[in-house]
């Protein structure tokens, strides 16, 4: 309710309250995301107050100065009042002359008096002025201190600020290194490539690809979340992959992503409770003998596309061909297992597809971060179809131009916009 009403307040105390629920639970990195959210909430709501209480003695300041002005030019107007009305009373006493003799004596001391009057009166709001003078001095040095505390306080946040960044920027780093280096695709598939671009510095997506008993193993992944805690769960999901493939030597894709989900809900201590948090990871994974073209493929929830000039009728069961054709080319998509790679209330098995595939075809796999960025004219989703049509136009360039291609496209429609979630695409030509 705080964030739909955008009360800055409640904000920052609700943080505070999760932080503190948190560290009793033992969740130490929500306590400390909170605790990080309510600092800078509450530092943000401390500024805007000195803000408003710097512009509000700013205000009472000037209209004070211009009360002082108005007064002591209306003095001024007095003074200068007073004297006309005396030079116009020296000038008809020495035309009455003598005879008046005494009316200009009296006339000399009723002004001598008025005039010791107003010195008083000058010298009475001459003390006030330095008061008041006093006072603003005061005020002045009140705001200067103020100052200097929002000067303090940006300089903490900024210390936060580049704390935090150091920590993410080693995760990348960390992310980066478990990530495999794409030359050594190369010598085993060259006609590939892999689009990957987090929404921060760290992603919930990744890709990974090994060789084992000659065949090549490729997957594309999407973890729960993005950023670090997206980036942790990637880096589970690429060391389970390890043990599994090149340790335990299983390539079969539906094997490898049952042990992959035991691993997953052992590890997360997932127990299928009513609250439980839904963390886990969606993935389409293959299996290519790059010798004899055939493909085996599994799949948690993210389907595979194929690309091919040829007439594939019964490629295996749970194919849709889509509609959209260009150049000869169709696209085939293959439906995945609707159940993640975590807890679920569905555990079946995960489907093994065997496909004989012929030299040239085209492989994608995919996470969602795609087809679900918002921009366009009407700020409206990219869409799946869209996704299938600029495969096709694009699947007899090269992989390069096609990786660029697809590039483009997700950057024009995002334009100004922000990205919404992690996005890789990962294209192999057999």
């Amino acid at each position: 309710m705080a964030k739909e009403l955008n009360h800055v307040e409640d904000k920052a105390k609700s943080h505070k309250q999760l932080a503190f629920i948190y560290y009793k639970l033992g969740d130490y990195e929500w306590a400390y995301e909170n605790i990080s959210y309510y600092i800078e909430l509450n530092d943000s709501l401390s500024q805007v107050r000195n803000q408003a209480d710097f512009a509000e003695l700013e205000k009472k300041w000037n209209y004070e100065k211009k009360e002082k002005e108005n007064e002591l030019l209306k003095k001024g107007k007095e003074l200068d009042d007073e004297r006309i009305a005396k030079q116009r009373l020296y000038l008809w006493a020495s035309g009455l002359g003598l005879m008046l003799f005494g009316f200009l004596i009296f006339f000399i001391l009723r002004g001598y008096r008025q005039k010791q009057k107003a010195n008083q009166l000058l010298s009475a709001q001459k003390a006030q002025i330095e008061e008041a003078n006093e006072e603003l001095n005061q005020q002045n040095e009140e705001i200067a201190a103020q100052r200097d505390q929002i000067q303090d306080q940006k300089e903490h946040i900024e210390d936060i600020h580049r704390e935090v960044s150091e920590s993410i920027d080693y995760a990348k780093r960390l992310q980066g290194s478990i990530l495999p280096k794409p030359e050594s695709l190369i010598q085993h598939l060259p006609d590939h490539f892999v689009l990957f671009m987090p929404k921060d510095k760290v992603s919930g997506d990744f890709y990974w690809w090994t060789v084992q008993n000659e065949k090549l193993i490729v997957t594309a992944a999407d973890c729960t979340g993005h950023g670090v805690p997206g980036a942790f769960m990637s880096m589970l999901g690429v060391s389970f992959l390890k043990e599994i493939v090149t340790k335990e030597f299983i390539t079969q894709p539906s094997i490898i992503l049952n042990h992959l989900r035991q691993e997953i809900i052992k590890t997360l201590g997932q127990k299928g409770q009513a609250g439980e948090q839904k963390d886990g990871m969606d993935m389409s994974l293959v299996q290519v003998d790059y010798q004899t073209q055939q493909v085996q493929f599994a799949a948690a929830n993210n389907p595979l596309y194929i690309i091919s000039n040829r007439n594939y009728e019964s490629i295996t069961d749970g194919v849709k061909v889509h509609e959209e054709t260009f150049d000869s080319l169709k696209l085939y998509e293959l439906k995945s297992d609707k159940m993640p790679i975590a807890i679920y209330e569905k555990m079946d098995d995960f489907t093994n597809h065997t496909l004989n595939l012929a030299k040239g075809d085209r492989l994608f796999m995919f996470s969602d971060g795609f087809a679900d960025q918002f921009g366009g004219p009407k700020g409206k989703k990219f869409m799946y179809k869209n996704f299938k049509s600029i495969l096709l136009n694009t699947a007899t360039l090269s992989m390069t131009e096609q990786k660029n291609r697809l590039k483009s496209a997700f950057e024009d429609w995002k334009g100004q916009g922000e990205q919404i979630d992690d996005v890789v695409v990962i294209g192999l030509q057999l």
